[in-house]
């Protein structure tokens, strides 16, 4: 995990459009573009997730397991939906399910945007204080510009 936050923020970003392309290119018939594409992104949002955990402040109460689940959710849809195995199902029924996988990114990187302010601060961040992080993993192509070498720094001192 330490190795991930350890790269450099440009490197990550290459990283991410390597698999992006090797996903549209080579398996987009095959898996669709949404499993290849996240694979990356969700191994940076588990690792960001469950070293801030460990690392925030004792005042900070945020659960790590739930966090785990939600992002378990997450990913186990995306191979669901990517494989196409869903296919036949209506979307009355799948809507709900659609929608819970939403709610389960949102709240992951919500955690780890929480968990990261905190850190940096070192008591409870307010949700003014971690929304620029929580918008900059939603939109994880520009975020990792600027989240990553607040990381980066963070792990090279050995504070994380």
């Amino acid at each position: 995990m330490k190795r991930i936050l350890s790269l450099p923020g440009w490197a990550l970003f290459c990283i991410f459009l390597l698999f992006f392309l090797i996903d549209y290119y080579l398996f987009e018939p095959l898996w669709g573009i949404a499993i290849g594409t996240m694979v990356p992104v969700f191994i940076w949002i588990y690792s960001l997730g469950m070293i801030g955990s460990r690392t925030s402040p004792e005042t900070v109460k945020m659960s790590g397991r739930k966090f785990q689940a939600a992002l378990s959710y997450t990913v186990g849809y995306h191979i669901i939906a990517g494989l196409h195995l869903d296919a036949g199902v209506p979307y009355g029924i799948k809507g709900p399910f659609i929608l819970l996988a939403w709610f389960s990114f949102l709240y992951s990187i919500y955690f780890v945007a929480k968990c990261i302010k905190s850190i940096e601060l070192n008591r409870e961040a307010m949700p003014t204080d971690y929304i620029a992080i929580f918008f900059g993993l939603l939109l994880y192509p520009i975020g990792v510009w600027f989240i990553q070498p607040k990381i980066q720094h963070k792990v090279n001192t050995k504070n994380i």
